[in-house]
């Protein structure tokens, strides 16, 4: 029911459970279920963090490069409100030679997430267990892609300030373009005809 409930929507999950398992359960057991085992995972989660937090175990996991990159999403309730959801993802940076391309592949591989909808305090510190999980303090190098956000500096700075971070091509561009907005003007032709230039240089078409 638990599993279910936090894929589904509940009254789909339900039905999903009598199909199943030929147990009837309303909409509302379900939810009800599914809020309390997720309360009960999640005091679990905030343990195994404090816990390394104060113990400071060695990680079992050596890998020689992670990717770790956040972003957040904002997530309409039920009432109505919205809140932002952020989201940590680590993976292993693996790099092959492609034979019949003659060009060397990077991909990141063993993805793991971490989200909550936590102030970005709670999210640096909780977000220690998966790390520590993945071996980030054994790790050769660590390299961070994301959009810049401040809250996401932030959140480098705390696990992995000696991290090579990577700015996505969309976002650089667009603080490059502000700052040309700022010089010339939206809609001025110098504006327009040096952006182009940057967008060429960078895309390096």
């Amino acid at each position: 029911m638990t599993r279910l409930g936090s894929k589904l929507p509940f009254k789909q999950a339900a039905d999903e459970v009598y199909r199943s398992q030929r147990t009837a359960v309303t909409e509302a057991t379900l939810r009800g279920t599914t809020h309390r085992y997720g309360g009960i995972a999640e005091k679990i989660a905030c343990h195994e963090a404090e816990r390394i937090e104060k113990e400071r175990p060695n990680s079992t996991e050596y890998p020689k490069r992670l990717l770790v990159s956040e972003d957040g999403a904002y997530i309409r309730l039920t009432t109505g409100d919205w809140r932002e959801v952020k989201t940590m993802v680590v993976g292993e940076i693996e790099a092959t030679w492609q034979k019949r391309t003659n060009k060397v592949k990077v991909q990141t591989k063993n993805l793991s997430y971490f989200s909550r909808s936590y102030e970005i305090r709670q999210f640096e510190r909780y977000a220690l267990a998966e790390l520590h999980r993945r071996g980030l303090d054994n790790t050769e190098e660590v390299v961070t892609v994301n959009d810049g956000a401040q809250w996401i500096e932030s959140f480098a700075d705390y696990h992995f300030p000696q991290a090579i971070r990577i700015l996505d091509f969309h976002h650089a561009t667009g603080y490059i373009a502000d700052a040309g907005k700022a010089v010339w003007g939206e809609g001025e032709d110098e504006f327009k005809a040096w952006f182009k230039l940057i967008l060429t240089r960078f895309s390096g078409e």
